[in-house]
């Protein structure tokens, strides 16, 4: 039997997870790319970060409830559940991880380049070092 210790870890520890390989690293495409998002996808990234959890929670019931306009049958599941910390947490890991990244010198990035160093060199071995303590802290 799973206490509720236990499945609120796990779901936590799914939840930053998800949180860091969709929005951590929509940020780091992002910069890796050279390719700023446009203004309107950073508005809507910011979103859910303003609403109230009860106008969400309201919304996803409306919406994928037993009467709402798309039913789903994992609407009270444990999966719903993550879907609504996902839901949350990818746009702020985005966030947080977007102002992180901005605060790191191109300069160690172009001599890693001109050292013939490619896009996952550079990741792993300019970017991530420097961005350790930013993924602790959306981490957290």
């Amino acid at each position: 039997m799973v206490t509720g210790l236990e499945s609120s870890l796990w779901y936590s520890i799914i939840t930053v997870a998800l949180a860091l390989g969709l929005g951590g690293g929509l940020a780091i495409v992002e910069r890796l790319w050279q390719q700023p998002a446009p203004r309107w996808f950073i508005g809507v990234m910011l979103l859910p970060v303003f609403l109230p959890p009860v106008i969400v929670a309201t919304s996803f019931i409306a919406t994928f409830g037993t009467q709402g306009t798309l039913p789903l049958l994992i609407l009270y599941s444990p999966t719903a559940v993550l879907l609504a910390y996902g839901y949350y947490n990818i746009p702020l890991a985005y966030v947080l991880m977007r102002s992180a990244l901005s605060g790191v010198s191109t300069a160690t990035e172009a001599a890693a380049q001109l050292l013939g160093a490619n896009r996952w060199q550079r990741f792993r071995h300019v970017l991530l070092p420097q961005l350790r303590l930013a993924i602790v802290g959306t981490a957290g």
